[in-house]
């Protein structure tokens, strides 16, 4: 009946066995399977984003190849500042329509051969000069005059001749660039309509031959290339999924349009991002109208700003119909191999249960009743053979370990305390035996043991702790001797850690008369103190300005004496260092009175029609800004305002030059401002170029109030800025000529210029150390800046405003001033003269 129970347990566990091992192998590879299939969808997703890149990167290759031609086009740069100085304000000059003209279609022919849909030429202010763009008719051309309210003049072609009509305005045309004027060619993504679209700049150049050669920037060429249906259509046959753009997660173009929104899934792979390690690169599984895709995604930035995003997705209906098809193999595969396995497992039980009762029958009349020298007579290979062998080495293990026991204790009791039993002649848990009779013998010896420790300790330099083990008889008085040791050198170390940290009054006693650690330490503390009490006699004295005291080196021998002798060096040093810096100091304090007082007092009430407010903060000790408010013999009100390039002491004596050379031709003269700003720069020319043979140039702008709201200005500086009360807008206004002390006579390059101020207007005049100012991240404030922080305090009158405008810069770059600052506000009455 046992055999019967055996040979079934036996039949029963294999077929078991069988169809679990079956079950689980089908449900690992369908997960296989399966994610083989995820696997290549994914793949496919990401050489479909290969294949979108490669053909992106060409063609912004092919953009940025044909706005740099339209860029290298020749003189192009000359061109654009020829009409920027004598066209763009002007509507209808007959002598520069054909330029404009020339240029417009130049950029029509680049245009046309580069497939592009747009390109246009800005100049260097960003304001737009000729463009050609592509319509359902062909390619339409035209270019902006008559700035600031601009109007086209567009060209077509009727009876093979072209056409020039105007108009007031054209649709899906920049008038301005959106940001500055870029100083190196690039290309990027942005939404142009409801459309993804390449935009290129490329600078334009010219040389400017009175400047040594140097190349200036004239301008800027555009060129703007959408994602359209027929990019899209394109790439979907290429990578055989399913394209579509996004702008700013809304529908652009693609082939699935009712995917009109960016969707998340919990489920992401983002892992299996492997092309160029760009986080941007997405993969996820979404559900789209009830339909699965596996979805890539790639998030375009501009300036770390999401314009766009670039979908490609493959229907999961088509990697799913592979699955299907294993599983109904796997399955038939299942069922024969079930059929093949019962047979066997029959023959196998019988096979194994009739050799193991036989074997049992034999082991329990010998090893059973502790008989060892009977053997096991089985004459069977395999594992029951191997079985029966290991009986028989257990037996022999048994009686090995008995013999290495009886061998131990005989070496114990003649007193040999480190034999111990051999325990490699054993494994597993019969050497764990012989480990445990080694371990009650070490039990034994490990007083003597830890004593010998513990010395070693001391010996080598470590303070071991305390021993709170307790022994009994003679053990325990070593182990309590060993501890007072222990406790002595732990107080020796104590007190050297207080001289380490500075702890120079403590009092150590004498352990005996015969004691020299301690004695050694206690004069090693006397000196110490000496050291200390000499040092801080002479640093009191420094403290106090008393720099002529010195140690005194013959009370002190050695090291001593040389640390000493350094501090007497130090102070002589630093004696000759601080009657350096005081002289300078001095120097520079008379140099910024001078300056400071040059600058004009300014009061409320100095002109009936105008409130007038200044400051100015020199980046060093003196600065290089420049600002004055004076009147002529006419007692016409005066104003002017300059930078002398650099700053420093320099900068500042070429300043209050200019100050005084201004000051003198205005108040003993009656001069418009171009008289005045020719006079100071020959003055100037001859002072600091020819006689001190400085190289320092200075922007320089003069205005002259002439009544009724109107300015006239001459000189070259930055650009002005005028608040307009009614339209409540700033407004700027550029300032015409060269810089002072380049050349002797500026006269040609000199022309008055005149701009009128309503009731209500203010008036900014500023130098670059504001609106260069830069903030932690090296962003410049720029004038876009500056005017947002003005409008913030316009509504205050010119002095308060003066005071937050400058505080709020301050703020912008954390008062970091790595140049000169000045501003001079001018605000026309209100006629209630308020």
């Amino acid at each position: 009946m046992r055999n019967m129970r055996l040979r079934q347990e036996i039949l029963i566990g294999a077929i078991g066995i069988s169809v679990f091992i079956i079950i689980v192998s089908m449900t690992a590879v369908i997960h296989v399977i399966q994610q083989q299939n995820d696997t290549l969808s994914f793949d496919k997703l990401k050489q479909s984003f290969h294949i979108i890149f490669d053909d992106i990167s060409a063609r912004q290759k092919n953009i940025l190849a044909a706005t740099r031609q339209l860029s290298k086009v020749p003189k192009m740069g000359l061109t654009i500042q020829y009409l920027v100085n004598y066209g763009k304000y002007e509507i209808g000059n007959v002598s520069l329509r054909s330029t404009y003209q020339k240029m417009a279609l130049q950029a029509k022919e680049i245009a046309q051969a580069a497939g592009i849909w747009q390109l246009a030429i800005y100049d260097g202010e960003g304001d737009l000069m000729a463009f050609s763009t592509r319509t359902k008719e062909g390619y339409r051309v035209g270019y902006a005059e008559g700035f600031p309210t601009p109007v086209f003049q567009i060209g077509s072609v009727a009876m093979k001749e072209m056409i020039w009509t105007q108009q007031a305005n054209v649709a899906n045309i920049n008038l301005t660039l959106d940001k500055a004027t870029p100083q190196m060619e690039h290309i990027q993504f942005e939404r142009v309509d409801h459309f993804l679209c390449m935009v290129a700049y490329v600078p334009i150049q010219r040389i400017q031959w009175r400047e040594t050669n140097t190349i200036k920037i004239s301008g800027t060429a555009r060129a703007i290339f959408p994602l359209d249906q027929s990019i899209v259509t394109r790439l979907s046959a290429l990578t055989d999924t399913q394209i579509n753009i996004l702008t700013q997660n809304q529908f652009s173009t693609g082939m699935l349009p009712e995917y009109d929104s960016f969707l998340h899934s919990t489920k992401t792979h983002r892992s299996r991002n492997d092309i160029q390690g760009d986080p941007r690169l997405t993969f996820s599984e979404i559900t789209l109208h009830q339909k699965d895709y596996y979805q890539a995604a790639y998030h375009l930035q501009n300036n770390h700003e999401p314009v766009g995003t670039i979908l490609s997705l493959y229907s999961k209906k088509i990697a799913r119909k592979n699955t299907f098809q294993m599983i109904h193999t796997l399955g038939m595969i299942a069922l024969i191999c079930i059929g093949i396995i019962i047979p066997l497992a029959f023959f196998f039980s019988n096979t194994i249960s009739k050799p193991i009762r036989q074997m049992v029958m034999l082991l329990r009349d010998g090893i059973t009743n502790g008989d060892f020298k009977k053997d096991i007579h089985i004459r069977q290979t395999g594992e029951i053979g191997e079985l029966v062998s290991a009986f028989q080495v257990m037996k022999a293990t048994i009686r090995k370990v008995s013999k290495e026991l009886i061998f131990l204790t005989e070496n114990i009791q003649q007193g040999k305390l480190d034999f111990r039993a051999n325990n490699s002649l054993f494994f597993g848990e019969w050497r764990d035996l012989i480990n445990g009779v080694n371990n009650v013998v070490s039990a034994f010896v490990e007083p003597i043991d830890l004593t010998s420790k513990m010395l070693d300790c001391l010996a080598s330099g470590e303070l071991p702790e305390k021993i709170h083990q307790y022994y009994k008889g003679d053990f325990n008085k070593i182990i309590h001797n060993l501890n007072a040791l222990i406790d002595v050198t732990h107080v020796t170390t104590q007190i050297a850690e207080e001289i380490v940290e500075g702890n120079l009054s403590i009092t150590i006693r004498k352990r005996s008369g015969k004691d020299r650690m301690i004695t050694a330490l206690n004069e090693m503390i006397q000196k110490l103190n000496e050291i200390i009490h000499e040092t801080n006699t002479m640093i009191h004295a420094v403290e106090k300005g008393h720099l002529d005291i010195r140690g005194n080196v013959e009370n002190f021998d050695g090291g001593w004496r040389d640390m000493m002798t350094g501090i007497n060096q130090l102070i002589d040093g630093l004696r000759t260092a601080v009657s350096k810096s005081a002289k300078l100091s001095q120097e520079m304090a008379l140099a910024r009175k001078i300056q400071t007082s040059l600058q004009p007092s300014l009061s409320d009430d100095m002109h009936p029609e105008l409130i007038v407010s200044a400051t100015m903060l020199p980046a060093d000790q003196v600065g290089g800004d420049f600002y004055d408010v004076a009147f002529d013999q006419s007692g016409n009100i005066g104003f002017a305002i300059g930078d002398v390039s650099g700053h420093g002491v320099a900068a500042g004596m070429i300043m209050m030059m200019a100050q005084t050379i201004y000051s003198t031709v205005t108040t003993n003269h009656t001069h418009d401002a171009r008289t005045i700003v020719i006079t100071i720069n020959r003055i100037l020319y001859s002072n600091v170029c020819q006689r001190l043979n400085e190289s320092h140039f200075m922007t320089f702008t003069v205005l002259k109030y002439l009544g009724e709201g109107s300015f006239q200005h001459a000189g070259a500086h930055l650009s002005m800025i005028i608040f307009r009360k009614k339209t409540q807008k700033f407004d700027l206004i550029r300032t015409t000529g060269v810089y002072l002390n380049l050349k002797s006579d500026i006269s040609h390059a000199t022309k008055n210029n005149e701009f009128y101020m309503d009731c209500g207007d203010i008036l900014f005049l500023y130098t670059d150390g504001i609106t260069e100012a830069e903030n932690q991240e090296g962003n410049i404030l720029d004038i876009d800046g500056f005017i947002k922080i003005a409008r913030i305090h316009i509504h205050r009158n010119p002095e308060d405003m003066k005071e937050k405008i400058m505080c709020d810069v301050l703020t912008w770059c954390k008062n970091n001033r790595t140049d000169d600052m000045t501003m001079l506000i001018i605000k026309r009455r209100e006629k209630h003269n308020e």
